[in-house]
């Protein structure tokens, strides 16, 4: 006889349990859900790049009122000119007048920022 045949002729909770069994085999072995999973996040090697709240936060004042360049800025700070520049783009665009905001909140913007772009 053929499976077809042998197969509907079990009773009905037998089939469902074997066609669930062979799902799941088929699962275990072939690992359809790969497709679904979340990429694993990317383990930092090195503390390159890493730079400490209040360090930028000093240098993004540094930067604003004291107006020095970006270059000697990052440089005296130990920060890339890059990530220097877009910090202050968005510090600028949060917190419009430096002088007007106390230093507790300045720290928590750019400790929101930071995050944000060390995460992203």
């Amino acid at each position: 006889m053929k499976f077809s045949v042998l197969f509907f002729q079990i009773e009905s909770k037998v089939r469902v349990f074997i066609v669930f069994l062979y799902f799941i085999v088929l699962v275990k072995f072939f690992d359809f859900f790969h497709i679904f999973s979340m990429a694993s996040r990317r383990k930092r090697s090195t503390e390159h790049g890493i730079t400490d709240y209040d360090v930028l936060l000093n240098a993004i004042k540094d930067f604003i009122i004291n107006k020095r360049s970006k270059k000697s800025t990052a440089a005296v700070y130990k920060i890339s000119r890059t990530s220097l520049f877009r910090y202050v783009a968005k510090f600028t665009a949060e917190v419009p007048d430096i002088l007007a905001v106390s230093d507790d909140e300045l720290l928590k913007v750019v400790s929101v920022y930071v995050i944000a772009f060390t995460h992203a």
